[in-house]
Formats: structure tokens, C-alpha cells, sequence
């Protein structure tokens, strides 16, 4: 059934992401079929069509790369548990289904979000010591703030295994802004015992179908090596 989608790619400077592009029809269908294992539990206890079907895309694209048919299992922090020896990230927005994956001993997050987000969130995703920074930044407020969101949750994503509790937007930092780069790092003391690096998170755009996106990719080598 999903043979026919198109796999798109966006290198960044380690590392690939591909992605797909949704079609309104595909959120109708029934795609239980394409999933594996718990997998199909996880996707029929799913009311939403949309997440649905953003759900099964991101688990049949990560085994298309990989080239593997392992069912991707979730932690109880609904956090995917990829197979021996590979780490991936799966992001999605709207119509948009992105992962990046590795057979190496490297952390990975991506997350796709759209291009500007109200400066209204600002609180909620500047940690203090941030705000100061923030306002001095140049560009238009709203497209920055987006590309911080989105670098905030790429890194999350790379190091939840590592550090392996759920943490907050206040609980990291960014620095060494650029508009295409920025450095994430915890700023959460007891966090930061846990997870002591930063990681540069890379920031693309994509544009598709009128619609304006930021994709964000952060990637770090393991502390402890599996």
C-alpha cells in the first residue's frame, strides 16, 4: 500500500533525514497492516486519523531505511526503543513525516515544526537566562523562536536516552546563535550531571505545498556505548 509514497531527503552535515509527504486520502486508510507487533495495539488505541496515520508512516519509513522489520517498540515515556545496534529520531508536523537514523554509537533527535511560532509561547519555552538573549537576537521574533522550539526538542530527543527522564523547555538553554545552528545544552544542575554536553543542533527550511517549516537535527556520540 505504501510502496507507491515518494522518500524524500535532507542532508545535513553528519547526517541524512527523510521524510514523506502526507496526502489528505492517505488519513483515511487503514494502515494497521504496515505496522508490526505492538505496534498495531498501539495504533488501533489511537483516535485522532491524523496521528494515526502520521504514527504508521514514521514506523514503516524508520524500517524502510534501516532495511529492518523489527516492530519499533515505546518506553513508558511513549519514546520509540530502536533495534540493537541503530538510534533514530521520528518527527511530524501536518503532512509532514520525517526520521533520521544511525548504525552508529550516536545520539539523534529531529523534529519539524512550522516556521513561526507566537512570541505570546515565549515563556514557556525561554528558560530565564535566556530572555535577555532572545530579545537582542536579529530576524523576525516569531521565526526565531520557532527554530529554538524546534532545536529544544531535537536535542530532548537525542539525549532522552541518555539522561532518561522526561525534562521541560526551562530545563535547557541555548547560545552561539546563527540562524542556520545553535548550541543546546541542560542547564537543570541535576539534570546536567546526568547529560554534561552540548550538542550544535543543525536548522534547515522546507517549504512544501505553501506551507513553511523548520527542521531541526541534533546528533551527539553516546556516553556509554551499548
Amino acid at each position: 500500500m505504501l510502496s507507491t509514497l515518494s522518500i524524500h531527503a535532507l542532508d545535513f552535515t553528519n547526517h541524512r533525514m527523510h521524510y514523506v509527504v502526507l496526502s489528505d486520502e492517505l488519513f483515511k486508510l487503514n494502515l494497521s497492516d504496515e505496522l508490526h507487533g505492538d505496534e498495531k495495539q498501539i495504533y488501533g488505541s489511537m483516535q485522532n486519523p491524523r496521528r494515526r496515520c502520521q504514527f504508521a508512516i514514521g514506523r514503516w519509513l524508520a524500517r524502510s531505511i534501516m532495511g529492518n522489520t523489527d516492530a519499533l517498540r515505546r518506553d513508558s515515556n511513549n519514546m520509540p526503543q530502536w533495534p540493537a545496534g541503530w538510534s533514530g529520531s521520528i518527527a511530524h508536523r501536518d503532512h509532514v513525516v520525517a526520521v533520521s537514523v544511525s548504525k552508529t554509537s550516536e545520539l539523534i533527535g529531529v523534529d519539524v515544526e512550522r516556521s513561526k511560532v507566537s512570541t505570546r509561547l515565549a515563556p514557556k519555552i525561554l528558560a530565564e537566562s535566556e530572555e535577555l538573549t532572545f530579545r537582542n537576537l536579529q530576524g523576525d521574533p516569531a521565526t526565531n523562536l520557532a527554530k529554538i522550539f524546534s532545536a529544544k526538542e531535537s536535542f530532548y530527543k537525542a539525549v532522552y536516552p541518555e539522561v532518561g527522564e522526561v525534562f521541560g523547555f526551562h530545563d535547557v538553554e541555548f547560545s552561539q546563535w546563527e540562524p542556520t545552528s545553535m548550541n543546546i545544552k541542560i542547564c537543570n544542575a541535576d539534570l546536567a550531571k546526568k547529560f554534561e554536553k552540548t550538542i550544535r543542533c543543525e536548522i534547515k527550511d522546507l517549504s512544501l505545498s505553501g506551507e513553511d517549516y523548520i527542521v531541526s537535527l541534533a546528533t551527539e556520540k553516546k556516553y556509554r556505548q551499548s
